[in-house]
């Protein structure tokens, strides 16, 4: 199959499943009840969020960017920081191309390779996947009785066992596929095509396994700590910026931010309605209104979006006039 059709087939069905969660998530409630409970947004409050969320793009492109000293690669942390906006901008409109995108951008502005970049957001991903497991796994421990009493009816008519067939079919040639490159390696391993590849995995793990060379472990472990720390504030500076749910504890600001990145982790077009249906069902599993859930998950996603939609397009003009310069600097020498 044609590799653009199935991207085209993968973003239609992205955006079909965040139009349905969409439609799920605001199914009981008016558009002119959210209407009034937006109306009384504090401005100072949500400028402090997005001020909080921003700072933590920071902190992602200046871990980012220890990933990529450990790599070799000497790069100014304001470039790494503009490259992980323009990312950021991708994704909200074709998941995971953000990622492709900014490694893109820093080898026009940098020079530095794709294999080096590519393996290094590798790397960052495994790591922010890890720690976003480890957060949802605490909250359901904390909020098990919750999750389960609102999760239950999801589940109650589901045929769990109908997959299991498929799923060991699925091993089963997984493990044929493999043996079989096995025994005929000496057929295949000296081919051009598979020298490329093999020095082009090689090149890519090497840079994926960075994070062991670390010179200053103990600062990517803070940092890290600060991008998720920052959300966390994020949000519930965002929650103490609308009327209908200002006041409440930080420890739900978490757990918000805990079910929301999963939200964000569904391939539906940065987030839109993956996340809001999140928010909105963690309102409902603490009991509290689902218009006050609708009401908070459209003021954190909708003004990130156009936030990060325009630092993300400054943040491409800074890099591309940067390597412009750098081209002209190069002819004059």
């Amino acid at each position: 199959m044609n590799t653009r059709l199935v991207a085209i087939l993968r973003y239609v069905l992205g955006l079909s499943l965040g139009v349905a969660l969409l439609a799920l998530a605001f199914q009981n409630v008016s558009w002119s009840e959210l209407q009034s409970l937006i109306g009384g947004v504090d401005p100072l409050w949500l400028s402090a969020s997005l001020a909080v969320n921003l700072y933590s793009h920071w902190l992602r492109g200046w871990r980012w960017n220890l990933l990529l000293e450990a790599s070799g690669q000497r790069v100014a942390t304001s470039n790494a920081f503009a490259a992980v906006l323009f990312g950021y901008m991708v994704n909200y409109a074709v998941p995971r191309l953000g990622e492709v995108s900014r490694c893109t951008i820093l080898l026009r502005s940098d020079r530095v390779p794709l294999l080096v970049s590519g393996g290094t957001v590798v790397t960052e991903r495994i790591i922010d996947v890890l720690v976003l497991l480890a957060l949802v796994g605490l909250v359901f421990l904390l909020e098990f009785e919750r999750l389960v009493a609102v999760l239950a009816p999801l589940f109650a008519e589901s045929e769990p066992r109908a997959a299991t067939p498929w799923l060991l079919a699925l091993v089963a040639a997984g493990i044929l596929a493999a043996g079989g490159l096995v025994l005929t390696r000496r057929r295949w391993a000296n081919h051009p095509w598979a020298v490329r590849l093999l020095a082009a995995g090689s090149d890519l793990l090497r840079s994926a396994t960075g994070v062991f060379r670390l010179r200053q472990p103990l600062r990517f472990g803070l940092l890290t700590l600060g991008i998720w720390a920052g959300y966390t504030l994020s949000s519930w500076l965002a929650m103490q910026a609308l009327p209908a749910t200002a006041g409440q504890s930080l420890y739900l600001a978490f757990v918000i931010m805990a079910m929301g990145g999963i939200g964000m982790a569904v391939p539906s077009p940065g987030g839109i309605g993956s996340f809001h249906w999140a928010i909105t069902y963690t309102f409902v599993m603490f009991g509290l209104p689902q218009a006050s859930g609708n009401a908070l998950a459209l003021l954190i996603h909708t003004p990130q979006l156009l936030v990060v939609s325009l630092s993300g397009g400054l943040a491409y003009l800074y890099l591309v006039l940067r390597a412009r310069r750098a081209v002209k600097d190069q002819i004059k020498q």
